[in-house]
């Protein structure tokens, strides 16, 4: 997403050379990846986290924030997350609190607990990007 000054990932995937290739290309274009987002809980999404994040160290990461992992490990020792986190996504309209790119994003929180012989949270952040009117979500949509 283009976001003031630069690049706001959402959902990292794999770092891979052409990913990373690509993301070089749209930084030429933009500016540098400012911000790499991860707005869910699950763990699929939040594998490829730290390995992005290496191969972007200025950009912040900003993630939902009742992470978790199975084995119930510290997410630092099995590698989803990266040891620097920049600041945990809030839902904007109603937080007291400011965010580096609020004038280009907008986000609503869903937090609730998933049902299971192992209760899981489940935690979502939607991402209005204001400049594209574009909605972003994740797993909200499965049903």
């Amino acid at each position: 997403l283009v976001v003031e000054g630069g690049l706001a990932v959402v959902n990292p995937i794999a770092p891979t050379k052409e990913c990373v290739d690509i993301l070089h290309k749209l930084e030429k274009k933009y500016g540098g990846i400012k911000y790499i987002l991860l707005p869910t809980t699950q763990v699929e999404h939040k594998i490829y986290l730290e390995p992005l994040s290496r191969q972007f160290p200025s950009a912040q990461v900003w993630g939902v924030g009742r992470q978790w992992s199975f084995p119930p490990f510290p997410l630092s020792l099995i590698g989803y997350y990266p040891s620097k986190i920049s600041g945990i996504l809030r839902d904007t309209t109603s937080s007291e609190e400011e965010f580096p790119f609020q004038q280009d994003l907008e986000i609503k929180l869903l937090d609730i607990a998933l049902p299971g012989s192992i209760p899981t949270p489940f935690q979502e952040a939607a991402i209005y990007h204001k400049r594209s009117k574009s909605l972003i979500v994740t797993d909200t949509v499965v049903s």
